[in-house]
C-alpha cells in the first residue's frame, strides 16, 4: 500500500518556506495535514517551515488516526509534531513547539510522552529541554 503526501505536506519536509506560503495562499490545506508532523520530525533544522505551519494553522497537538501512517512516518502509532520532534527533529524545533504551547502530557497511542519518546531514542538533549518546560525553567 503507497502513502500519497497532499502537496503541502511534501513541501513541508523538502521544499522552501516560500514554496509553502505559495500553496496556503492558494487554498493549501494546513489544518488536518501532516505537514507539521513532517517538518517537525526532520532531522535538519526546518524551523522557519514548523513556525509558517503553526501560524498558518496547524494543529500543534493533532494526531493521525489512520492506520497506514507507517509508510510516513516510520511508526504505526498516532502521534502529536512534538512526538515526532523528540524522535528525529532537532532541539530548536522541540522548543519552539513548547513556546507555541504543545502539550508535553499527551500520550501517543502506545501511552508515551514526548519526553519518553526523546528517552527511549537517547535524545537526552531532548528530555532535559522538555522537563525544563515542566519546572518552568526555560
Amino acid at each position: 500500500m503507497a502513502q500519497i503526501f497532499l502537496p503541502l505536506e511534501w513541501v513541508a519536509y523538502t521544499s522552501t518556506e516560500d514554496n509553502a506560503r505559495l500553496l496556503i495562499k492558494h487554498g493549501a490545506m494546513v489544518k488536518g495535514t501532516y505537514a507539521l508532523h513532517v517538518a517537525a520530525g526532520c532531522n535538519r533544522s526546518r524551523i522557519g517551515m514548523v513556525r509558517l505551519l503553526m501560524e498558518a494553522g496547524a494543529d500543534i497537538n493533532g494526531m493521525p488516526d489512520f492506520d497506514d501512517i507507517y509508510l510516513v512516518y516510520g511508526s504505526n502509532y498516532s502521534q502529536t509534531a512534538l512526538h515526532r520532534a523528540a524522535q528525529t527533529g532537532t532541539e530548536e524545533v522541540v522548543a519552539l513547539l513548547m513556546d507555541y504551547g504543545a502539550d508535553r502530557t499527551k500520550l501517543d497511542a502506545r501511552g508515551y510522552t514526548a519526553m519518553e519518546i526523546a528517552e527511549i531514542h537517547g535524545r537526552f538533549e531532548l528530555v532535559d529541554l522538555i522537563r525544563s518546560y515542566e519546572t518552568g525553567a526555560s
